[in-house]
């Protein structure tokens, strides 16, 4: 038993030198190209949210107007 704790903290142990070694090979992104993504979201979302908030604003609209006939 303790030979396969030893062996299961060994491969513990590996794993974090190849993540580690794995995260220094990526190309992570310049600061510029994050805020220019997160602008875009940010600004998506709100002509998202204006143009979902007329569309509900007309819909409540006509149907009052035909419930209330």
């Amino acid at each position: 038993m303790a030979g396969s704790l030893s062996q299961k903290i060994q491969e513990f142990w590996n794993f974090v030198r190849e993540a580690r070694a794995e995260l220094n090979r990526v190309t992570w992104p310049t600061r510029e190209a994050v805020i220019g993504g997160t602008l875009v979201v940010i600004l998506l979302s709100l002509v998202l949210v204006v143009y979902m908030g007329i569309i509900d604003f007309l819909v409540t609209k006509i149907l009052g107007f035909f419930m209330t006939r």
